[in-house]
């Protein structure tokens, strides 16, 4: 809480009135951060991570981001893995957990991984020898594999039911401050 003691019949100048504005919003935006994510969703660099443990295939884990306003997460730095995998392994899944990473084309032997926020792709963190469409069955989405204590990512076929991850971006919902 900001307390402020103005002295009677003294006015603030124009430097000292934006200094107790920044303050003010400094403190402000600080208390909301912590609130600002759903109840046991991570915060992190303008986003929130939230970890779902029922099982569905790639599309509905999308849908049911989408109905949170969020998408199946974008990993897009090693930082943000980091984050991510910490986040997961308090939760201790049982198994592959969704990403919002996949191949839309869907065309065998072509290779062009997308996120489905519209992010670019600029960092990965495949599994050796993957994405490989194994079996020449589909595999075009992507999931964080439990076997690497989930730091490394697999393709597998989009109808198989994992666990996911969504992420809300909270840059459009931005609380605009007093500056």
């Amino acid at each position: 809480m900001l307390v402020v003691l103005f002295q009677k019949n003294r006015k603030m100048g124009p430097v000292a009135s934006f200094g107790l504005c920044f303050l003010g919003c400094l403190a402000f935006s600080l208390s909301v951060e912590a609130k600002i994510c759903p109840e046991n969703w991570m915060y992190y660099k303008d986003n929130c991570y939230g970890y779902f443990p029922e099982k569905k295939d790639w599309t509905e884990a999308e849908k049911e981001c989408q109905s949170r306003n969020a998408h199946l997460v974008s990993i897009l730095s090693k930082k943000e893995a980091c984050r991510v995998q910490k986040f997961l392994s308090r939760f201790q899944p049982d198994g592959n957990i969704w990403i919002g990473l996949h191949n839309p084309s869907k065309f065998l032997g072509h290779s062009f991984w997308e996120w489905s926020d519209g992010q670019h792709m600029d960092h990965s963190q495949w599994n050796l020898g993957e994405p490989n469409n194994s079996g020449n069955r589909g595999e075009f989405c992507a999931e964080i594999w439990r076997p690497s204590a989930f730091k490394k990512w697999n393709d597998e076929v989009c109808e198989r039911k994992n666990s996911f991850i969504c992420k809300l971006s909270l840059e459009e919902t931005e609380v605009e401050c007093c500056l």
